[in-house]
């Protein structure tokens, strides 16, 4: 049995709703448009233009809003006074912006984050227990992300980049981990990938020492040797056993073991020994690094 309409309902076709009563708008004499004098919002009106880059022999053609707004670098190349409109650079494809030692794939994770990021990085992270090809991607993007906003100083961008691979984060290993810390100047990082070098059943391979660097190799030899000779380093928790008191004591004593020990030898007794990922971490000397 069909249901009956409701004949007390008014079948008002949708186009011919209005959503507002516009009996109190005053109209001009011919009766078209308003009498109305509508302020610019201050956040957004954009007044943008576009510009064209070089990246690799390929063209990007992309909106200078973001650019100014993130970098510190496109807004004083954006301010600085232009010529004849015919010679200005990224006007045209016989004549863009040329960024020398940046990668497509750096200037595509850049833009994507900017136009897309809010669902990319979502549904990135929908997928991160089950999905590692998609976890492997997102962490070259946010690496990527991390070189090209250090160099083109987009430091907003930076710091997002530096929580997104933070110690929290499980995909970089730590070698990798030192690796971006050396070249992006990033000392927070240094004692979390210490510690798991310290802490790990195998000491280090040489390409791993070739990556990091002879000092730094021969001081984690050091290390994990002082590591070995500490009371407490044969505490370390097994872990088939999980939730036992005693488990739980050793697996404790054993992390402040480590700690101290790496501490000790990267940050010198006077110097207070940061917890880990503590934005307070005091950074080594250069040439420790």
């Amino acid at each position: 049995m069909s249901a009956t309409p409701d004949s007390t309902r008014p079948n008002t076709p949708r186009s011919e709703i209005n959503f507002f009563d516009a009996s109190d708008v005053a109209l001009s004499d011919d009766g078209e448009a308003p009498l109305v004098n509508p302020s610019r919002n201050s956040k957004f009106y954009l007044e943008d233009e576009m510009s064209i880059f070089l990246v690799q022999n390929q063209l990007f053609k992309v909106h200078r809003h973001f650019l100014i707004r993130e970098s510190e670098l496109f807004r004083t190349m954006f301010q600085l006074p232009s010529g004849e409109s015919s010679s200005q650079e990224g006007t045209s494809d016989d004549n863009p912006i040329v960024l020398p030692d940046v990668t497509v794939e750096e200037f595509e994770a850049l833009l994507e984050f900017f136009y897309d990021g809010m669902h990319v990085d979502s549904s990135s992270r929908c997928f991160v227990e089950w999905n590692p090809l998609i976890v492997d991607a997102n962490t070259i993007r946010w690496k990527n992300r991390l070189s090209i906003s250090t160099r083109l100083q987009f430091d907003r961008l930076r710091d997002r980049c530096i929580v997104e691979l933070g110690p929290r984060s499980t995909e970089l290993d730590p070698i990798d981990r030192i690796c971006l810390a050396q070249r992006f100047d990033i000392p927070m990082w240094y004692q979390v990938a210490y510690e798991e070098i310290c802490a790990r059943d195998h000491p280090l391979e040489v390409w791993e020492a070739q990556k990091i660097g002879l000092e730094t190799a021969i001081r984690l030899a050091k290390t994990r040797e002082a590591l070995c000779k500490h009371e407490d380093y044969h505490k370390k928790p097994n872990k088939y056993i999980k939730g036992s008191v005693s488990n739980l004591e050793d697996r404790r004593a054993y992390n402040m073991a480590i700690e101290h020990v790496v501490g000790a030898e990267f940050w010198p007794e006077e110097v207070p020994i940061p917890a880990p990922g503590s934005p307070d971490q005091v950074p080594m000397a250069e040439d420790q690094y």
